[in-house]
C-alpha cells in the first residue's frame, strides 16, 4: 500500500514537471494566456484587458495553447485522458 502511494505521488510530480516544461515551450503570448487563465484563474475578459487583446483573440490563443500543450505532452509520453 505505501509503495503504491509513493509511485502515484512520483507520477503526479513527473506529470506536473512535464506540464511546466511544456508551458515553457509555448510562444510567449500563449504562455501568458495559459498562466493567467489557468494559473491565476482569470476570466477571458481580464486576460483580454491585461494583454490589450479582444476576448475572441484570447479564446483563440487559449485554444491554440491547449492544443499545443496536448501535442507536447503526447510527445513526452503523456496521453490525454478524456
Amino acid at each position: 500500500p505505501g509503495g503504491v502511494g509513493r509511485r502515484r505521488e512520483r507520477r503526479r510530480h513527473e506529470q506536473q514537471s512535464a506540464v511546466q516544461v511544456a508551458v515553457g515551450r509555448l510562444p510567449e503570448v500563449q504562455r501568458r494566456v495559459v498562466v493567467l487563465r489557468f494559473g491565476r484563474e482569470w476570466s477571458v475578459r481580464q486576460v483580454a484587458d491585461e494583454l490589450a487583446k479582444s476576448e475572441a483573440a484570447v479564446k483563440q490563443l487559449t485554444y491554440r495553447a491547449v492544443n499545443r500543450l496536448r501535442e507536447l505532452l503526447q510527445e513526452a509520453g503523456y496521453e490525454h485522458d478524456a
